[in-house]
């Protein structure tokens, strides 16, 4: 299980920097109809990404890998 939230955490990553540099490539451009469409798709695949790397690293710090007691003892991890 562990590897699979590994994969599937990275699959997220790729799938948000690719969404972005699509973005950014469509932004350069003459802002049409066509291409605000095509910037609005990519950016629910940003936020589906985001949102998917956001769970499945909770996933792994609380129920999966070293638990939460690791990252809260660690004083680098916790300070403000």
């Amino acid at each position: 299980m562990s590897a699979l939230l590994v994969f599937l955490h990275h699959i997220a990553a790729f799938a948000l920097v690719a969404a972005l540099t699509v973005q950014i490539g469509l932004l350069d451009n003459d802002l049409t109809l066509k291409s605000a469409r095509k910037i609005q798709m990519y950016d629910r695949i940003l936020s589906i990404a985001a949102g998917m790397i956001l769970v499945v690293r909770l996933l792994r710090s609380f129920d999966f890998e070293k638990g939460t007691s690791h990252y809260f003892q660690d004083a680098e991890l916790t300070a403000p």
